[in-house]
C-alpha cells in the first residue's frame, strides 16, 4: 500500500463511529417515562461541529444517540440519517444493501445541517406519476406532461396542460429532455433534477404543439 493511501485510510477509519440510540417512552402502567435502548449501527463524523452521518433506520424512531469514537470514548451527538433501500426477505434491517450515492449524500448532507430539510430543486411542475401516465396514454404522447404543481408556480416559459370547459384538454408542453438527457416519467425527471441545485439553469427539450422545441429554465425551491 502506498503512503498516501495508508494515510488516506487511517484518517477514514478515526472517523468512523458506533452508534448506539435510545427512546423515551412512557410505562402504560406507572406512567413513568423511561428511555430505552433503540438500535446500533455505525456511521462518520461529517464536519468539526460533530455532526454524524448514518443510515436512517438506524436513528429511527430514537429520541437521542451516543457515539463511541475510535479510542473508546463516547458522545452525544446529532445524527443525520440518510435513507437507504435493503432488500430484507425477512422483513428486518439486514439483507443485500443499496447505498447512496456520494454525490447525493454530498449535496443533501448540508442542506440538512443548514436548513433541517432538503430542498429540492423544481420546475414547478406537478409530480404526480400515475397522472402523467394516464394523461401520456390518453394524449398519445411521450415524455412528461406540464401540469402545475397545485402549491408552486410554473418556471418562465413552459406552457400549463390545462381542462376545458366541455372535459376536453388543452395540450400544453410535453417535456421530452432537460440537459439532453431524454425523460418519459416523473420519476426520470425528478433523478434528473436531483442532481442538479436550486437557482441552475437547464435546457429543456420539448413538444409545443407538435413541434419541438428547446429553452432554458432556472430551477426553483420545491416544498
Amino acid at each position: 500500500m502506498l503512503p498516501r493511501q495508508a494515510g488516506l485510510n487511517h484518517a477514514r477509519s478515526l472517523s468512523v463511529v458506533f452508534i448506539r440510540t435510545s427512546a423515551v417512552v412512557q410505562d402504560l402502567w406507572s406512567r413513568n417515562v423511561l428511555s430505552v435502548p433503540r438500535g446500533t449501527g455505525s456511521g462518520f463524523i461529517w464536519d468539526d461541529a460533530g455532526h454524524v452521518v448514518t443510515n436512517y433506520h438506524v436513528i429511527e424512531g430514537a429520541s437521542e444517540a451516543t457515539v463511541k469514537l475510535v479510542d473508546g470514548s463516547d458522545y452525544k451527538c446529532s445524527l443525520i440519517g440518510i435513507n437507504t433501500a435493503i432488500y430484507s426477505p425477512s422483513g428486518t434491517s439486514a439483507g443485500i444493501g443499496f447505498a447512496v450515492p456520494v454525490d447525493t449524500v454530498n449535496r443533501v448532507v448540508p442542506q440538512l445541517i443548514r436548513f433541517g430539510k432538503y430542498v429540492r430543486p423544481t420546475l414547478g411542475l406537478r409530480m404526480d406519476e400515475d397522472l402523467n401516465q394516464r394523461l401520456a396514454s390518453a394524449l398519445e404522447v411521450r415524455g412528461v406532461v406540464v401540469l402545475r404543481s397545485p402549491t408552486g408556480r410554473l418556471a418562465p416559459g413552459l406552457q400549463e396542460s390545462t381542462l376545458t370547459r366541455d372535459g376536453s384538454i388543452f395540450l400544453g408542453d410535453i417535456i421530452t429532455a432537460v440537459n439532453g438527457k431524454s425523460v418519459e416519467t416523473i420519476r426520470q425527471l425528478a433523478l434528473l433534477l436531483d442532481e442538479l441545485r436550486v437557482g441552475d439553469v437547464v435546457s429543456v427539450r420539448l413538444l409545443r404543439k407538435g413541434k419541438l422545441v428547446v429553452m432554458d429554465a432556472r430551477l426553483q425551491a420545491g416544498d
